[in-house]
């Protein structure tokens, strides 16, 4: 399986991704820069998935048949997941504004990934995710439909 790691620079760049209000059938949905990295997670839009406030997801579009996902999502805490076993849900990009990740694929190949750089992660990776906590932009895509 491929994991691929840029940095900003290299990076594609994004036009304008959606701001969730605006993000109707049809119309672009942008994320204007004043509103990241922490004005999002203020919005109607986010969903506090952590029980204690320390994980938000700012969805800012999916797709009509449920396979394409996008927004921006933080974790402001220690964070740990092992997919040795079952491997990596979905296809995902990720870009990372805050923080960082550290993966540790099965075969023992370590990743470090930071803020300015973006990665690929294919579905079915195998290994651990380790995080102190990080924001990042993502856009994912799952033939059985993300949640």
């Amino acid at each position: 399986m491929r994991l691929l790691t840029l940095t900003l620079a290299a990076a594609l760049m994004l036009p304008g991704i959606g701001h969730a209000a605006e993000a109707e059938a049809g119309h672009p949905a942008k994320l204007p820069a004043a509103a990241m990295p922490l004005a999002i997670f203020k919005s109607k839009a986010a969903v506090n998935i952590g029980k204690d406030g320390t994980v938000i997801d700012a969805p800012l579009r999916k797709s009509a048949d449920g396979k394409f996902m996008s927004g921006v999502y933080t974790v402001k805490k220690k964070h740990r997941e092992d997919f040795r076993e079952k491997g990596y849900p979905e296809d995902e990009f990720m870009l990372f504004v805050k923080g960082g990740i550290t993966l540790t694929s099965a075969d023992g190949h370590v990743t470090k990934v930071g803020p300015g750089d973006a990665i690929s992660l294919d579905k079915g990776w195998k290994g651990v995710w380790e995080s102190d906590g990080y924001t990042k932009y993502y856009v994912i895509y799952s033939q059985d439909g993300v949640e």
